[in-house]
Formats: C-alpha cells, sequence, structure tokens
C-alpha cells in the first residue's frame, strides 16, 4: 500500500464514523482518536438540527408500515430519502409514491449520469419530492433542504445508519427539524440520529448511551 512506501509518514483520518463493516479494528493504522464534537454540542452550536424520530416498538424482520403509508402519514410532506433493500423494491417503491402523487424518482448503481444528474437537480429545486435509493445516497450526498430519512429496509451497522440519518440533519433556513421514519427499528439498535455516542479504534461498535430508556407512543409512534 501507499502507506508502507512511506513508513515514516504521519496519517491523519477524518471520518463521522469511525467503524469498519467487519467489525476489524482501526488501530493497526491510527494510534489515537480525537473526537472533535459529540452530537449534543453540534446541536447546541446549530450544526446539525433536531430530529424527529418514528419506529416500531422492537426490531423486526420486515417492515412495521407500508412504506408510502408511513410517509403520508409521518413525512409531512417534506422532501428526503427513502432508503429501500434492493433495487427490485425501489423501483416498486417510487412507481407506488408516484401513483399516489408524490413525486419520487429511483438513484441506484446502473442509473445513468445524466440522469442521476437530472433527478438531484429536480430534488434540490424542489421539483421531485423523494429520491429512493439503494446504497447511492448513503454518504457523500448533501441536500440541506431535506428533511425525511425514511428506512425502508433493516440496518446492521452504526456506521452505515449515521450516514443515512446524517442526511436530513443538515441545517437549512427555515427548517426546525428533520424526521426519520424507521421501518425496521433501526433506531432500538443504534440509538436516536442525534445520541452522543462512544467510538473505538479496537473494532467495537459505535455505540450510544440511553438505547434502553426510549420509549415508543403506541399511538402515533413517536420515539
Amino acid at each position: 500500500s501507499i502507506l508502507d512506501s512511506y513508513p515514516d509518514a504521519r496519517v491523519v483520518g477524518l471520518t463521522a464514523t469511525p467503524e469498519r463493516a467487519d467489525g476489524q479494528p482501526l488501530g493497526h493504522v491510527f494510534h489515537k482518536m480525537v473526537v472533535a464534537a459529540q452530537y449534543s454540542q453540534l446541536l447546541r452550536d446549530g450544526h446539525i438540527v433536531p430530529c424527529k424520530v418514528f419506529h416500531p416498538p422492537e426490531i423486526i424482520n420486515g417492515l412495521a408500515l407500508d412504506a408510502v403509508d408511513a410517509y403520508e402519514r409521518y413525512g409531512e410532506k417534506a422532501s428526503g430519502f427513502v432508503f429501500a433493500r434492493d433495487v427490485d423494491e425501489a423501483y416498486d417503491l417510487a412507481l407506488k409514491f408516484n401513483q399516489r402523487g408524490i413525486t419520487a424518482a429511483v438513484i441506484e448503481a446502473n442509473t445513468a449520469k445524466e440522469d442521476r444528474e437530472l433527478y438531484l437537480d429536480m430534488f434540490r429545486s424542489g421539483m421531485m419530492r423523494l429520491i429512493v435509493n439503494v446504497y447511492t445516497m448513503t454518504e457523500g450526498i448533501d441536500v440541506p433542504a431535506a428533511r425525511v430519512c425514511l428506512l425502508a429496509r433493516g440496518c446492521g451497522h452504526a456506521s452505515t445508519y449515521l450516514q443515512m440519518v446524517g442526511r436530513v440533519l443538515r441545517p437549512h433556513p427555515g427548517k426546525e427539524y428533520g424526521i426519520v421514519i424507521d421501518l425496521a427499528g433501526a433506531v432500538l439498535a443504534h440509538g436516536l440520529p442525534t445520541m452522543d455516542r462512544k467510538y473505538s479504534l479496537e473494532g467495537r461498535a459505535i455505540s450510544p448511551s440511553g438505547v434502553a430508556a426510549l420509549r415508543v407512543c403506541l399511538q402515533c409512534g413517536l420515539t
């Protein structure tokens, strides 16, 4: 690797989610971790917005509600991202959204570059309300006006979860809060999007504090 060619180089890694999906430690490359800020600090200083969260009372294998019904119930007609389990389901969901009069398009690995750019331009301008995707909008996309993150899939790793919900935590004029609609109970495994967390270089998963204390309103689903 390039690091082997420069054994005396100093290496700095920057990430919001220091966790490998395979559970392997990061300590073989990095020897010290500096946590620049916790979520509570970012909230206090206005770098992220609060978040309303809706999820089932327990982790389930499947979805607690139909994704389109859940958006209509909790999404407040706001723009956002829908994370689907696979490509076929993504196209099926987009079709159902459009049939309900909710403009939506799919961006997946095989979406042509010009189509991807068109859909994102429409999304940013407000002409497209939802982007349905499979792993393509998890990171590297910045649309601060987006308010809804609809998880129509489970999530086994905290880093993936935090990247997905983080899409709707960015501040934007007139945006008071983001909305996470979690249909499989990922929040119960990984905590609320704005909980402070513990990080490690030793291969331990990113862990929040206070998950056991979460309570869900059985009438409205709000956490």
